[in-house]
């Protein structure tokens, strides 16, 4: 497990039960092809996370489950299904 997986694994343990169980249909990857953070997909929504901003920018588990919670209403409110 990558640190960033434990970061997340943390922060999702810490995060209200309805959001960690909605996030279970979610696919997490790690990457530096995105700037900061990112979601896409239909079927499975996939959030595209740098590890390097997280680091920076998310320093306790309750602000990378904030991140993450932003991400996923981009999903939630159709931001996704209207991309491209």
């Amino acid at each position: 497990m990558t640190p960033l997986a434990a970061r997340v694994r943390e922060a999702l343990r810490l995060a209200p039960a309805s959001f960690r169980e909605a996030f279970e249909l979610f696919e997490v990857v790690e990457t530096e092809a995105v700037a900061t953070a990112s979601v896409g997909g239909r079927a499975t929504p996939v959030v595209r996370v740098n590890p390097r901003f997280v680091a920076g920018s998310c320093p306790t588990p309750e602000t990378l489950a904030m991140l993450l919670m932003h991400e996923a209403l981009h999903v939630v409110l159709g931001h996704t299904a209207r991309a491209g």
